[in-house]
């Protein structure tokens, strides 16, 4: 099962590129500059996030059972991340960053 595949197209593709544009655009509907920097930050923390996985161990086009995945935390981490702020690349971002480093520091 590739369950992985799932985790990663929730941490990667929640948000698609063609998304973000729109996205940005009902935030700040007549601020031109926010719409831009909440465009770059968004693909921004996208970029960061895959990078992230791959940085945690994981091989973005990798076969991995779900009880592989279930029972590794940091994949969980990713999976409550994503699921928590699905429309938000760089809250997700944030989410992750400060979860593993959590349980990094507690279990390291």
């Amino acid at each position: 099962m590739k369950y992985l595949m799932i985790v990663l197209m929730l941490a990667t593709a929640n948000v698609s590129a063609k998304d973000i544009k729109p996205m940005c655009k009902e935030k700040w509907p007549t601020d031109y500059q926010m719409q831009m920097y909440c465009h770059n930050n968004q693909v921004e923390a996208q970029i960061d996030l895959i990078a992230a996985l791959k940085t945690n161990g994981f091989d973005v086009y990798g076969d991995y059972t779900e009880d592989q995945l279930r029972s590794n935390e940091v994949a969980m981490i990713f999976f409550r991340c994503t699921t928590k702020w699905p429309d938000d690349y760089q809250m997700t971002l944030h989410c992750v960053d400060t979860q593993v480093e959590a349980y990094n520091k507690i279990n390291g």
